[in-house]
């Protein structure tokens, strides 16, 4: 009964609305986890046509964009978790540049566009959200 207990007392510290709260401190978890894995091991295909920098630049702005955000979500300090939106944009912006690039030199899928827009917006929701306070209003 008291991990229960523990689970339920965190779940009811989370303002509402919790789910979605969670839901984007998942999104920041991906997004950290993405870019320490290509940190980790970058793609050879964007590493061996823009070098090494290119690659861990998106990535850094992922990791510390996600790291950022998974820490201020759940607790409404949004003028922080802005600046985690931001980098983790910067990095997506990064990324789109690379892929179009590649696309339009290689002949590639124009798939990405998809891949990259949904995630886009999936933060500029975010921005939306959470726009006009530096903490979340209490009360």
């Amino acid at each position: 009964m008291g991990l229960i207990r523990g689970i339920r007392a965190a779940w009811f510290r989370i303002r509402e609305p919790r789910v979605l709260r969670v839901l984007y401190w998942f999104a920041y978890l991906i997004a950290f986890l993405v870019g320490v894995g290509t940190l980790l091991n970058p793609s050879d295909a964007i590493e061996n046509a823009w070098g090494p920098w290119v690659a861990m630049s998106w990535a850094a702005f992922w990791a510390l964009g996600g790291v950022a955000g998974m820490a201020t979500c759940l607790t409404g300090w949004w003028q922080v978790e802005r600046s985690a939106v931001g980098l983790i944009l910067t990095g997506l912006g990064i990324y789109a540049v690379v892929l179009g690039v590649l696309a339009v030199l290689r002949g590639n899928s124009p798939s990405w566009i998809a891949t990259v827009s949904l995630a886009v917006l999936l933060f500029i929701i975010r921005l939306v959200l959470i726009r006009g306070h530096d903490f979340e209003p209490r009360g």
